[in-house]
């Protein structure tokens, strides 16, 4: 009788290290494995508008940028998750294996040639509203591989066969602890004591108009804002005239003004009036009347460079999304805003046409 109850409390020790030793360092490894996709996904859609590459080398970025993560420095290696190996069992209960650590997991997703949906980096659109549930072959509601404002990237650790060229995987992370209690296949025949635990990660990353940037020169703002009205009718480069007040003309209009530098680095700020000066900033701040006030209320992609009153404006092939320095959340010190006032920034920050984009992450 003793060494039945002795025999029951070591079945529950034991079912009580698996639910706090493998599924706590399972959580741990999709942590890890988390956030190394949402890392990837941000940058890699920062690469979207550069024109020296093709749209495979710029998932290739992203792929590179997520094995990059997990890089040995030189005094701490780290990985996806350890890996284990085990030695073949006796019975079904596998019992008598060798347990044998094989260091880390290192994730090389690829770069998905092909584009297809259930590759490692995916390039396309999010579809906001709709779920983000993966079907077996990794398609989803919410994103399709048509378009380029979004960029998926998955990491997997499981025990499915992949054709390392489009989609790439690890093993799956074996139970240790719960291989001494009695778990039973399921109705599938998955096994948790044989198959393991699998382990998936996804982001996806979304460009969307920029809230706040930088200062000048990083690329940040620029020390010159210009009118919505005259941004979305512009292209190309511009001949404009540079009044000594800081006035910028356009023939005989005002559609913009010099403004003292970093004092528009956040939407809702003012546009206060500041003589000519010279400015390397590529984030032109746009502005149009909230309430009876200019401020600002979204950034273009641009240069404006004069000599003299004689000047040109140099409007950048839009929609760019931001290679650094730009972000869509608002950040650093916020000008005063009314609860009415912040929602009509925020909402012509939203409808503003050929605006600076960044990425966020939606999923």
């Amino acid at each position: 009788m003793i060494l039945v109850q002795v025999f029951l409390l070591i079945l529950g020790f034991c079912a009580l290290a698996a639910l706090s030793v493998d599924l706590g360092y399972a959580t741990l490894t999709r942590v890890q494995m988390q956030n190394a996709a949402d890392a990837a996904a941000l940058e890699g859609l920062r690469y979207r508008d550069e024109p020296t590459l093709t749209a495979e080398e710029k998932r290739a970025r992203a792929a590179e940028f997520a094995g990059g993560y997990f890089a040995d420095n030189g005094t701490a290696t780290t990985g996806a998750g350890p890996e284990i190996g085990l030695s073949a069992g006796v019975s079904d209960l596998n019992a008598l294996q060798t347990i044998e650590s094989l260091g880390y997991y290192k994730p090389a997703l690829k770069a998905n040639p092909a584009n297809e949906p259930g590759g490692d980096v995916v390039t396309g659109s999010f579809a906001a509203g709709q779920p983000g549930v993966e079907n077996a072959a990794y398609e989803r509601l919410d994103f399709t591989n048509a378009g380029d404002r979004a960029l998926l990237v998955r990491m997997r650790r499981s025990n499915e066969e992949f054709d390392n060229i489009t989609r790439s995987g690890g093993p799956a992370l074996p139970f240790l602890f719960g291989r001494v209690t009695t778990m039973q296949p399921n109705a599938s025949g998955y096994s948790p004591r044989i198959d393991g635990i699998t382990v998936r990660a996804t982001a996806i990353a979304e460009a969307r108009p920029v809230r706040s940037v930088g200062t000048a020169g990083s690329p940040g703002a620029a020390g010159y804002a210009i009118r919505r009205a005259t941004w979305e009718t512009l292209s190309g480069s511009t001949a404009v005239t540079v009044e000594a007040g800081g006035a910028i003309l356009l023939g005989l209009t005002a559609i913009g003004r010099f403004i003292p530098p970093g004092s528009a680095r956040v939407v809702g700020s003012l546009v206060q009036a500041s003589a000519p000066q010279p400015d390397s900033g590529r984030y032109i701040p746009i502005f149009e009347e909230i309430e009876g006030v200019e401020r600002v209320i979204g950034y273009g992609a641009g240069t404006l460079t004069f000599v003299g009153t004689a000047g040109t404006l140099t409007k950048e092939a839009a929609p760019q999304v931001a290679v650094a320095n730009a972000s869509v959340h608002l950040t650093g010190e916020l000008p005063p805003l009314s609860p009415l006032e912040r929602q009509l920034v925020l909402q012509a920050n939203r409808q503003l046409q050929d605006a600076l984009l960044a990425p966020t992450l939606v999923r």
